[in-house]
């Protein structure tokens, strides 16, 4: 598990922590897990955070496959790999939307 605090640089305050979790190296895969306090006003940082534990999981781990999950009462969570413009495949459920980042760019 890699597990990122989340800082401001003024003031060095704590918003939250992004990680990667249940990495398997066979396939390889790893779930991201996020909590951002003061929702929505950390909603910017937590598309940044997004970005990079993408970029950490799929350039520096080389994994295939990163997936994130949102169960209904974190609804408020779901739209931030869209606004992150990260690529990605939605699986949805009755009470769980799951989003899986691809590797791409463009």
């Amino acid at each position: 598990m890699f597990d990122f605090g989340v800082w401001l640089k003024d003031g060095k305050t704590y918003i939250g922590d992004i990680a990667l979790k249940n990495l398997d190296y066979r396939i390889p895969k790893a779930e991201i897990a996020l909590h951002f306090t003061s929702w929505p006003g950390t909603k910017a940082y937590a598309q940044e955070a997004l970005q990079e534990i993408r970029s950490f999981a799929f350039d520096t781990l080389g994994m295939n496959k990163v997936y994130m999950r949102c169960c209904a009462a974190a609804a408020f969570y779901e739209d931030l790999p869209r606004h992150a413009a990260l690529h990605m495949k939605v699986l949805c459920a009755a009470t769980t939307v799951e989003w899986i980042l691809t590797n791409s760019w463009t």
